[in-house]
């Protein structure tokens, strides 16, 4: 009986790496908005408080 072929990683090196990039890019996306609270309440017509709250809804939907 031949011996069993040696375990292979189930995902390579570069798609971990695609991986951990794709992941990193999206939950950073949920914080550039934050320095830029007070452009994006000027742009809306809107108090810094209300754009500070659709950042944070914006957090919390994703977790």
């Amino acid at each position: 009986m031949a011996s069993p072929a040696p375990a292979r990683s189930a995902i390579g090196r570069r798609l971990t790496l695609l991986l951990a990039v794709a992941c990193g890019v999206s939950v950073a996306n949920l914080y550039y908005a934050q320095p830029l609270l007070s452009t994006v309440a000027a742009g809306l017509g809107t108090g810094p408080g209300t754009a500070g709250l659709v950042v944070t809804l914006s957090q919390v939907g994703y977790a």
